[in-house]
């Protein structure tokens, strides 16, 4: 399959060795976005079939990416399991860039967190 997605023209050399996706987070965002944003890295590689080095905040996953309708419905069904949260259809819908999603998902995960008061009450 990366083969093919190479022959392609969807990834670089296969035999490149990628920069971790820590590393790239770190290049392109500030300290608290960083861990969020190399989870979103290494999904947006694994399901596009893409490389680390072809991210940058202003990506666009149909544009510059290749991604098709059924690519990204499939990419936003992992990043609601890696971050166990139930993405809206009008969020979903919306055309993101990488650095547009990675704020969107530094947002839900900071609104959805419980505070310490609603844990206080034996709310979650």
């Amino acid at each position: 399959m990366k083969l093919l997605n190479w022959l392609f023209g969807r990834t670089k050399n296969p035999r490149q060795k990628p920069i971790p996706s820590t590393d790239w987070a770190a290049l392109h965002f500030t300290q608290p976005q960083q861990a969020i944003a190399a989870r979103v890295a290494d999904i947006i590689c694994e399901q596009l079939g893409v490389t680390i080095g072809q991210l940058t905040p202003d990506t666009r996953f149909i544009e510059n990416l290749g991604a098709d309708s059924l690519d990204f419905v499939e990419m936003l069904m992992a990043f609601e399991e890696e971050f166990q949260i139930k993405l809206p259809d009008a969020d979903s819908e919306k055309p993101m860039c990488v650095g547009d999603l990675i704020e969107y998902f530094e947002r839900r995960l900071q609104h959805d967190a419980p505070s310490v008061n609603d844990h206080d009450s034996g709310e979650l």
